[in-house]
């Protein structure tokens, strides 16, 4: 098993935090097959697919490689998700179990939670660098200036 920290910096105006909606919100990622090809996995925490050998367990995601004939496997990590801070310093998102790939790229869907610095939340937000609303609570606008992700392994988890 080897796991992988999905870590996000989201530079915004007037949003104190981020993060996902719920179990159901559909990870997209694009993941390198230890052959090198490149693959999209999408996914949400709650899918359980069975893997072919029985033993091998249930996972979020299961693909098998049509040039290496690998079985490419993803799991979010013991509901790992959670919100982050924004305009701070990249911060952990989400812990992945890979097997036999290596995430590369998030593509982030509909289904995030912003919240404001006046307390609002505003649901269902695709995290795009021109996201704009406008607070009625706060009176403010609010926006993404831009967002950066990184994938680390996780050297704690084994």
């Amino acid at each position: 098993m080897v796991y992988y920290d999905l870590l996000l910096r989201v530079v915004a105006e007037n949003v104190t935090s981020i993060g996902i909606d719920n179990v159901n919100y559909s990870w997209i990622l694009e993941v390198k097959c230890n052959c090198g090809n490149v693959h999209t996995a999408e996914f949400t925490e709650t899918d359980e697919v069975e893997a072919e050998s029985s033993k091998s367990g249930t996972f979020n995601f299961i693909k098998k490689c049509k040039e290496c004939n690998q079985t490419m496997t993803i799991s979010v990590y013991n509901k790992s998700a959670k919100n982050i801070d924004c305009n701070k310093q990249k911060q952990l998102f989400c812990t992945f179990d890979c097997r036999n790939c290596t995430p590369v790229n998030w593509k982030p869907s509909p289904g995030l939670v912003l919240v404001s610095e006046s307390g609002s939340t505003f649901k269902d937000v695709e995290l795009s660098e021109d996201w704009t609303e406008y607070d009625e609570k706060g009176e403010y606008p609010l926006s993404i200036e831009k967002w950066e992700i990184e994938f680390e392994r996780n050297k704690n988890l084994k």
